[in-house]
């Protein structure tokens, strides 16, 4: 069931690849769909149209053809261009219409040029899993596309007051003082809101915001350049991801659509717009989690430094990333026990040899995961364990609901309504922590009131339901199945304890801190991957059954298509263009 061959390596060319994309965009762009014309329009798609016509040729035919290929974006670029011109007035002035014509270009045409690429493979009898692999990974990194330029930097943000609001205590407040001081913040975190975070994620985005006034003195003040890193952060945990699920050995059709996904998740959208610290943290946790699954395949020094490095920098930026400890210590301690019964060979080393390779994991990622709260600890006497807490002010508070309530009845106020009601006071108030995460998995906490918004919000808000069903039904089933067929390994219970504690954790911090927004799916997607691989290891098991096989690839197709009709669409972007246009 595990993989034979997995290389860290082999992350990087894609990595760097879709990094190379997202600057490109950047520099072109700024981020920002307010800086779009109809010649960037043009040429942003033109680009995109050219790398894949010289992926799908390089395949089809030679490399030498792929890069004659990459001519055929020009006269795309071209008519493109002209078309967007026609539809312009002279002075390019943004209106929702003009925003609609480059959405519409960007996202539909980039989903065209993907369909035509897999269907000239499919011709040529080329296609491969790799290539379907590339067109999933091509096809969500589109959808973020969209959502990153068309998207204003205030939607789908999570404790950021705005950006030169004056200091709150916010996670923009905290990049802007070390963007402003060039240090670290001083005082008691417990007075300074959201400044209680580790400050990786921090530092990163207040030197590439400085990077941008150098590179582009014109975009001085131009916040929504924060949203590269992001951007860059979302593309690396699909790519663990992708990892994780190769680990288990998925091939084929299970691999693509368990990548689908995970990859076509709304989550995967809001880590890329949103400028707090979950993208990286979660990147770094999805790290942790493959390297991890790698050394116990092969216990390398070089591998688990790299694991001490991603689980340091991890906590370095996010402290609730050191619940990865518990999968992993026990792939640690499982190891370490296996080799005191075994001899020593490729995949087992001698335990003294384990034992100094545990002391220098401990020594580089102790240090890196807790120098941040030790400080405040010893200087404040903050508790390593201190979390920002909301005051009833905010009109959150759900504490008055039983534990029965929260956890299994949920009203039917908050059933009909398809968004997150945060309010305590409005009727349909959502208390129930299981509905209000499925709501925030797929919607984030935004509401919208457009009919089509309504009704569609419906169908992805089942469509998610069923794929929770699903993927609970793949977990249990594949489990059952491993342990009677004495199959079960290491690597997989550790996926199961990921989730376990995942959620265990979840529940105690729903319990914990009864506000609604604590309710959030963003405190578990690290779920994903692991969901992932329950739903393609229970494919892979029983595809020969015709009823299995199209139940997986329609639910997964049908709720892909779900987020692209619900993210790619006119209506959607109507309350975001209006505030472009205004500013």
């Amino acid at each position: 069931m595990v993989a034979k061959k997995t290389d860290i390596s082999s992350i990087g060319p894609s990595f760097l690849l879709m990094t190379a994309g997202v600057l490109f965009i950047y520099c072109l762009t700024g981020m920002t769909a307010a800086r779009l014309n109809s010649v960037k329009c043009a040429v942003l798609f033109g680009v995109f149209v050219s790398f894949i016509a010289f992926y799908t040729v390089s395949r089809i035919k030679s490399i030498k053809a792929g890069l004659a290929a990459i001519l055929t974006g020009v006269p795309v670029g071209f008519v493109s261009a002209f078309a967007l011109e026609r539809n312009f007035d002279a002075v390019q002035r943004m209106t929702i219409e003009c925003f609609g014509i480059m959405m519409t270009l960007l996202l539909f045409g980039g989903l065209i040029t993907l369909i035509l690429s897999g269907i000239s493979l499919a011709a040529s009898k080329k296609f491969k899993t790799e290539d379907a692999v590339f067109l999933v990974l091509s096809a969500g990194f589109v959808l973020r596309t969209i959502m990153v330029l068309f998207t204003p930097l205030n939607f789908y943000q999570h404790d950021v007051s705005g950006f030169g609001a004056g200091f709150q205590g916010f996670h923009d407040d905290y990049i802007m003082y070390i963007y402003e001081n060039g240090a670290l913040p001083d005082g008691d975190v417990r007075d300074l809101g959201q400044l209680y975070h580790p400050p990786l994620h921090y530092i990163l985005s207040a030197v590439f915001f400085k990077i941008n006034q150098v590179i582009f003195p014109g975009r001085s003040g131009v916040i929504d350049s924060l949203k590269t890193l992001p951007f860059i952060w979302s593309c690396g945990f699909v790519l663990f991801s992708l990892k994780i699920l190769r680990f288990f050995n998925l091939k084929g059709t299970p691999l693509v659509i368990s990548l689908a996904f995970v990859c076509f998740h709304p989550q995967m959208v809001f880590l890329a717009i949103q400028v707090n610290n979950d993208a990286l943290a979660l990147m770094l946790f999805a790290a942790s989690v493959y390297l991890g699954l790698k050394w116990f395949e092969k216990p390398e020094l070089t591998t688990i430094l790299f694991a001490a490095l991603a689980i340091g920098c991890a906590m370095m930026t996010k402290l609730s990333m050191g619940f990865v400890a518990f999968p992993v210590g026990f792939l640690f301690l499982v190891k370490f026990i296996g080799s005191l019964k075994k001899a020593p060979g490729k995949e087992c080393i001698p335990p003294g040899e384990m034992i100094k390779q545990f002391v220098l994991f401990g020594v580089l990622a102790v240090p890196l995961g807790l120098w941040y709260p030790l400080r405040n600890y010893i200087e404040h006497g903050t508790p390593f364990t201190y979390v920002f807490t909301i005051d009833s002010t905010s009109g959150q508070d759900i504490w008055m609901y039983s534990a029965w309530q929260r956890l299994f009845a949920p009203s039917a106020e908050s059933i009909r309504m398809p968004f997150l009601t945060m309010k305590s006071s409005e009727p349909g108030v959502d208390y129930n922590m299981f509905l209000a995460m499925l709501k925030t998995s797929v919607f984030d906490e935004r509401r919208f009131e457009s009919q089509y918004l309504l009704t569609a919000g419906r169908v992805l808000l089942i469509l998610a339901f069923v794929m929770v069903l699903i993927c609970t039904a793949c977990a249990v089933y594949i489990t059952v199945r491993l342990i009677r067929q004495k199959r079960m390994t290491a690597g997989f219970i550790s996926l199961l304890i990921l989730c376990a504690v995942l959620i265990a954790c979840f529940v105690n911090f729903c319990f914990g801190y009864p506000v609604v927004c604590t309710e959030s799916f963003r405190y578990i997607v690290p779920v994903l991957p692991a969901a992932g691989v329950f739903l393609g290891l229970t494919a892979q098991e029983l595809w020969k059954k015709l009823s299995v096989k199209i139940v997986l690839i329609a639910a997964v197709t049908a709720f892909s298509c779900a987020v692209f009709m619900f993210y790619g669409v006119y209506e959607e972007f109507r309350p975001c263009w209006e505030l472009l246009i205004r500013h």
